[in-house]
């Protein structure tokens, strides 16, 4: 989850001194996202094997 942060930041950033700002904001509000379900995922994930057991 840390890999999708670091290149969504430089994607980002690259996209930024391009002069593309908006499709920059876009791309770190769906990185965002994407890392958002990824930790609520891991959670879920967590709480199913603790009560499977």
């Amino acid at each position: 989850m840390s890999l999708l942060c670091i290149i969504s930041v430089l994607s980002a950033e690259r996209l930024r001194v391009a002069s593309q700002r908006e499709f920059a904001d876009r791309t770190e509000y769906w990185a965002r996202m994407v890392f958002a379900l990824a930790v609520v995922g891991v959670l879920v994930g967590a709480l199913g094997l603790y009560w499977s057991r």
